[in-house]
């Protein structure tokens, strides 16, 4: 384990549910790491846990993307992504055996993430579910980051108003009511 004389630092984020630890030594972290690369065990109730340990260093982050129809356009998925951080790249997972020839439905973005992205979003009116290391989880059907949708007074939200966090539609719904103001300009002179 990790002894308090090795540690500068040690903090448990709450939303994320996270704890920072920050060696004093270099060496006292290659050692951790050595021993716990692949998680910490723990035992609670008779049930075994394993915590994973993750190395921080990269403001990059794998973004995965859940339930992606195989002919879904990549600009999409870019432009929803885009409005939450930088996007590096959007690629298909892929499965850890060749026998697996089929596309995974899963999408991984990487990117800098710079505002939490809530568990759903919806892009081209396809509702996706949306994990990375770090994120706040988000109610599924309010975007909440209070509750979780099993315990969300708001019921489920409508078709209409799942498609209005859809960039394509919000930028259609611009574009009408541009067309309306100009026509509407035209009218009055």
């Amino acid at each position: 384990g990790i002894i308090d004389d090795q540690l500068t630092v040690i903090d448990l984020h709450y939303h994320t549910k996270q704890i920072v630890a920050k060696f004093k030594t270099q060496d006292l972290f290659e050692d951790f790491l050595q021993k716990y690369a692949k998680g910490v065990l723990y035992e609670k109730n008779g049930k075994k846990y394993k915590i994973p340990v993750i190395v921080a260093g990269s403001p990059w982050k794998k973004v995965q993307v859940k339930y992606v129809p195989d002919e879904m356009d990549f600009t999409y998925i870019y432009a929803a992504f885009e409005q939450y951080g930088k996007v590096k790249g959007i690629e298909w997972e892929k499965p850890n055996l060749d026998l697996l020839k089929t596309k995974r439905e899963k999408l991984t973005v990487e990117m800098m993430v710079d505002k939490n992205i809530p568990s759903f979003i919806t892009i081209m009116g396809i509702r996706f579910a949306v994990t990375y290391m770090g994120q706040i989880k988000t109610c599924a059907r309010c975007d909440s980051d209070q509750h979780e949708a099993r315990h969300c007074d708001g019921g489920k939200r409508t078709y209409s108003q799942a498609l209005g966090s859809s960039p394509a539609v919000t930028l259609a719904i611009k574009t009408l009511e541009e067309i309306v103001k100009d026509a509407e300009n035209i009218k009055n002179t």
